[in-house]
């Protein structure tokens, strides 16, 4: 004969780890999106930094930079960039150059105007990384979307 109340114990486990798991589920879709949002913080203030850089290279220079690796030189005690920032979103130090055609140059050369996120995944606000840019007013903009500055 069984002593009364065995298997109290195993019924009792399977409640915590089923009142644990149900606390999980809810938790991990609001620790997801608190990191995405910290990752999208981040990747603005790389993207600002690239532009303000690459900005006050053109005002000190007369022109913009041919490479990202120009900005990291430091000319006459002026600093463009702390250091070549890495991609919040794909964690590689490798950006998307904006590139333009330099104006009043027969050669065609190309420079760079801004910088992009390489990454191809979608914002919490439903815009791919890739289309994120800073304007010459400091604004987060959208390629393609003029003017929009809702991020």
């Amino acid at each position: 004969m069984k002593p009364p109340g065995r298997g109290y114990g195993l019924i009792s486990v399977l409640i915590l780890v089923l009142v644990l798991q149900i606390s999980l589920s809810v938790a991990y879709p609001i620790v997801s999106t608190a990191v995405k949002r910290s990752r999208e913080q981040e990747l603005r203030f790389c993207l600002k930094e690239f532009k303000k850089a690459i900005e006050k290279f053109k005002w000190i220079n007369g022109r913009y930079p041919h490479r990202l690796e120009e900005l990291l030189v430091i000319k006459d005690d002026i600093r463009f960039i702390r250091r070549m920032y890495s991609d919040p979103m794909t964690g590689e130090k490798k950006w998307q150059p904006v590139l333009q055609n330099r104006a009043g140059s027969q050669k065609q050369e190309k420079e760079i105007v801004n910088v992009r996120s390489c990454s191809e995944a979608i914002s919490i606000t439903g815009v791919q990384y890739n289309q994120w840019y800073f304007s010459n007013k400091l604004e987060l903009c959208v390629a393609g979307k003029p003017g929009t500055t809702n991020h």
